[in-house]
């Protein structure tokens, strides 16, 4: 009698134990379910901007060059843009931005490189162009965000992003100050629009379209703001952000178009185009014969179907600082009525 006590009482003790840890256990799944159910009141917006360095990969720069891109031609961006939390890892953000591109070949090429660096120097070409993007990227953070708001991790979070951008650009060339025959241009010293004067032959369109992509880490300095370190590479569907491409024409195409002409061919000049340094006189037109017969090369100024620049598509890098606000929204519930 007393072991069936015993027994009765310990399986009572058992039955009541369990009974708790599924009650528990219930309770978790519900506490679980309800952080983990990504609501509406959950899907925050947010507004931002940042200040950005932009450099350009092309003709001019290789892209063999990007890790040892001369700083003296990086120039600004600056970035507006809107977001929306969309799953407790998602945010997508659609931005406006404005930044400048510029290059030349007398600053980045290497004359002592008889492969190709010797060939781009002697080329002499230069550029800038002024970029106006809208783009649409998803942004997919390594740690979610399953609460409200304020409930963010507090841990810095890194992320990569990809998307679509569309981009109006003008490229523009510092005219000399004369022609390659001694006369004078009305133009010298100003900037002029390369895209009308069919430098390459041809009249491309100036808008074109990118790839966005890249990484960044945001971090919570508050319930309402964020910052952020970002990289992104812009991978265009255009070859002329330099206006730099096809071969070397017949000066005959150009007419009358003196200013044509003298963008077209800048080998000839003494000068840098952009600063206006003196140039060497060995790299001055007639005195270089290296030429392997490749695409690699680039062969004398003024021979007609000589490589003027590649096929390749141009990019741009963009690097930045992101300041974020963030909106509270419809964070009402109907127990409480609180915010």
């Amino acid at each position: 009698m007393k072991l069936l006590s015993s027994f009765i009482i310990l399986a009572s003790c058992i039955v009541f134990l369990s009974s708790q840890v599924y009650a528990q256990k219930r309770s978790n799944r519900k506490l679980k379910k309800r952080l983990y159910t990504f609501t509406a009141k959950k899907k925050y917006l947010s507004i931002g901007g940042s200040i950005n360095a932009m450099n350009y990969f092309g003709d001019i720069v290789p892209k063999t060059s990007a890790g040892s891109t001369d700083i003296q031609f990086t120039r600004p961006q600056f970035t507006v843009y809107g977001q929306k939390r969309l799953h407790p890892n998602i945010t997508a953000r659609v931005g406006l931005s404005w930044g400048r591109l510029i290059a030349e070949d007398f600053g980045t090429a290497d004359p002592s490189d008889t492969e190709n660096g010797i060939f781009r120097y002697q080329r002499n070409l230069s550029f800038r162009n002024d970029i106006v993007e809208l783009s649409a990227i998803a942004m997919w953070d390594l740690f979610g965000n399953y609460g409200v708001f304020y409930r963010r991790p507090k841990k810095p979070i890194p992320y990569v992003f990809a998307g679509v951008a569309g981009f109006y650009h003008n490229p523009k060339g510092k005219a000399p100050e004369t022609t390659i025959d001694g006369e004078p241009l009305e133009e010298a010293g100003k900037w002029v629009a390369l895209q009308p004067l069919k430098t390459n032959g041809e009249k491309y369109s100036r808008f074109a379209f990118a790839i966005p992509a890249g990484v960044g880490v945001r971090v919570r300095v508050s319930p309402y703001i964020d910052i952020a370190a970002e990289i992104g590479y812009r991978f265009t569907f255009t070859d002329y952000l330099d206006d730099v491409s096809g071969v070397y024409l017949d000066k005959q195409v150009f007419g009358d178009d003196n200013l044509a002409k003298a963008m077209h061919d800048r080998s000839w000049e003494p000068t840098s185009g952009l600063k206006g340094e003196t140039r060497p006189a060995e790299y001055v037109p007639g005195l270089i014969s290296l030429n392997d017969g490749t695409d690699n090369m680039y062969t004398r100024n003024s021979v007609p179907g000589a490589v003027r620049g590649k096929p390749d598509n141009d990019a741009y890098l963009i690097t930045g600082f992101h300041f974020i606000y963030l909106f509270q929204g419809a964070l009402k519930t109907p127990k409480t009525g609180f915010r």
